[in-house]
């Protein structure tokens, strides 16, 4: 991916506004529109001084981002080798804090959003560990002590648990309680409670698939994607920047309601993204069936005609959510924000495949060109 001066927006919300078989519309807001009417038109000045003075300023902005990412990274990596968590009996476990971070980059990446940055990247880190344990490792018996465990939130009850279930929980519960502490000490609000309450909500729908898996059950796809939303984990990230917010009050706080219909919609868009753009060898390695294998068995469809239908659901979920977006003004702007950021960076790495599980193509040179790579004129 190649940037211009003159087109200094976030790159992975670029890649989207150039993805010519889409259009515009889909991943639009009404303010997005006249938006990227702006982009559009800041590109055609380019040679004008106005112009000039523009892209200048545009570029030390970048390259002052690109410097803060990259310091950010090697905080993250010092913090992530330091726990091990990856290593002996959880080697299967797919090591993407690169990724991680590069995901958090599309949904905040604007500087003042440092804390919910690293936050979203420890996050993400321990949901691709957990992900893969109940995908892989897990019996079914352990997997349904490791839930319970998640959900009383107490190493007491993981007794029972293999010894690299216990450091897993040991290392999620410890950075839980920092995050929620360091929050806690500065603004004097609790958000550990909220915390755990996704970690829960996100391990029962893990282990639901988990009982399909071994069963050898496939769903309808209302079955699946009625469970699904939750299992793509934006709930995390949306949760975690909500209770990261500069302006929560302890009436945001009390007020919150878990996952209302535009958090749905951002959810569902995430995993529809994620299941046109999943690889056979995802399946293949103990994944349960995505929507579209569930589609196919449920109408009894080839392949191409389930991609069309899901293809068609994500431009139902992507009106949905801008219709939400548009009279939904109770929410804080940074997390308004994120809603839309969530399918619009998914969109961005699953458009050609799995740009998470197989990070070796677009992603790299993504993280390349946005973290490491210095931007030149």
């Amino acid at each position: 991916m190649c940037r211009s001066p003159g087109s200094f927006v976030c790159p992975l919300v670029l890649t989207t506004l150039e993805n010519d078989d889409r259009g515009f519309c889909e991943g639009f807001t009404g303010s997005d529109a006249s938006s990227a009417s702006s982009v559009q038109q800041d590109i055609r000045d380019s040679s004008t001084e106005r112009g000039l003075e523009r892209d200048l300023r545009r570029f030390g902005d970048a390259r002052r981002n690109e410097s803060i990412y990259m310091t950010e990274l090697q905080e993250l990596s010092r913090w992530w080798r330091s726990l091990n968590v990856v290593r002996g009996e959880l080697n299967f476990a797919r090591d993407r804090l690169v990724e991680n971070y590069l995901w958090a980059i599309g949904f905040t990446f604007q500087p003042e959003l440092w804390r919910n940055r690293k936050a979203i990247t420890k996050i993400n880190s321990f949901i691709t560990t957990i992900d893969d344990i109940y995908d892989i490792h897990g019996t079914l018996d352990e997997l349904k002590l490791f839930t319970n465990s998640i959900k009383e939130w107490n190493l007491a009850t993981t007794e029972q648990l293999p010894d690299y279930m216990k450091k897993c929980l040991t290392t999620l519960f410890n950075t839980m309680n920092d995050i929620a502490s360091s929050f806690s000490k500065e603004k004097e609000l609790d958000i550990l409670p909220c915390l755990k309450r996704m970690w829960a909500d996100l391990c029962k729908a893990y282990f639901i698939e988990a009982m399909w898996y071994h069963n050898g059950y496939t769903p309808t796809l209302d079955e699946y994607l009625d469970n699904a939303w939750v299992t793509i984990s934006g709930i995390c990230v949306l949760t975690t920047a909500y209770c990261l917010s500069d302006d929560l009050t302890f009436e945001a706080i009390k007020s919150l309601e878990f996952y209302p219909p535009i958090v749905r919609y951002s959810c569902m868009l995430f995993r529809l993204y994620n299941d046109l753009g999943t690889c056979t060898a995802e399946i293949q390695r103990g994944d349960v069936p995505k929507s579209i294998q569930c589609y196919m068995k449920e109408k009894n469809v080839s392949e191409t005609a389930a991609r069309d239908y899901i293809k068609c659901l994500i431009k139902i979920y992507w009106k949905k959510l801008n219709k939400e977006h548009t009279i939904s003004s109770k929410y804080v702007e940074s997390f308004r924000k994120v809603l839309v950021d969530i399918p619009r960076t998914a969109q961005c790495f699953y458009q050609y495949g799995d740009g998470y599980a197989e990070p070796d193509h677009e992603t790299r040179e993504r993280i390349i060109c946005i973290i490491i790579k210095p931007i030149s004129l």
